[in-house]
C-alpha cells in the first residue's frame, strides 16, 4: 500500500486518496509533502520502481 500512495496522491485530492487507500488524510499529507520535497529525478525513480514492481507482480501472477 505504501508504494502506491505517492502515485495516488499525485493524481487525486487528499480526501480521495485517503479513501481509495483506506488510510488517514494525515498519512496522505505526509506522503504528499515528501513527494513534493523530492527532486524530479527522485520522483521519476520512485514512480519507475513502482511501475516495475507492478509489472513483475502481474507477470508472476499470470504464470501461476
Amino acid at each position: 500500500m505504501e508504494r502506491c500512495c505517492c502515485v495516488v496522491v499525485w493524481r487525486c485530492c487528499v480526501v480521495e486518496a485517503a479513501e481509495e487507500l483506506d488510510v488517514s488524510r494525515d498519512t496522505v499529507n505526509r506522503y504528499k509533502n515528501s513527494f513534493a520535497d523530492m527532486s524530479a529525478e527522485e520522483r521519476l525513480l520512485l514512480i519507475s520502481a513502482f511501475a516495475q514492481d507492478q509489472l513483475l507482480d502481474e507477470a508472476t501472477s499470470e504464470k501461476q
